[in-house]
């Protein structure tokens, strides 16, 4: 039983190491309006993607900038209904360095 147990915790230690050094993926919904929300996340190679729905938001462009702490904000250029939420996929690969994102909406005229 000891055995068993010891063996099993090997294999999460194992799997949790793993983890830390690939790409982890993690999807939020954003409820967007005519201001912006700001998403900070501990990456250096940090790169959203939106992910459309059946209304088709339009992604207008983004821009990139570094912050006077060392950190990088991305800015993301939507254009599209008030109100209209938005899935975004954020991929990062577990490096230390914050990062900002924000995302702007536009409303469609």
């Amino acid at each position: 039983m000891k055995i068993k147990l010891f063996g099993m915790m090997m294999a999460i230690m194992c799997l949790a190491m793993m983890g830390g050094a690939s790409a982890t993926k993690l999807t939020e919904n954003y409820m967007v309006n005519d201001i912006k929300i700001t998403v900070t996340n501990p990456s250096a190679d940090f790169r959203c993607e939106p992910v459309y729905n059946k209304n088709y938001v339009k992604l207008l462009g983004y821009s990139i900038y570094p912050n006077t702490d060392g950190s990088v904000v991305l800015t993301y250029f939507f254009k599209g209904k008030v109100g209209e939420r938005i899935l975004m996929n954020q991929y990062e690969p577990g490096i230390d360095v914050p990062i900002a994102t924000s995302v702007y909406f536009i409303p469609s005229l």
